[in-house]
């Protein structure tokens, strides 16, 4: 990681790191509940 930009947004990188994540998760989920509901039919 850039020494300013750790210095200047130190929150910068986590936020961008958990809204991945959170779409990531989100997406994963959706996938799974309408696999699983298209399954159990």
């Amino acid at each position: 990681p850039l020494p300013w930009a750790t210095n200047t947004f130190p929150t910068l990188s986590t936020i961008w790191a958990l809204s991945l994540l959170t779409l990531l998760a989100i997406g994963l989920a959706y996938e799974w509940t309408q696999g699983a509901l298209e399954w159990s039919k």
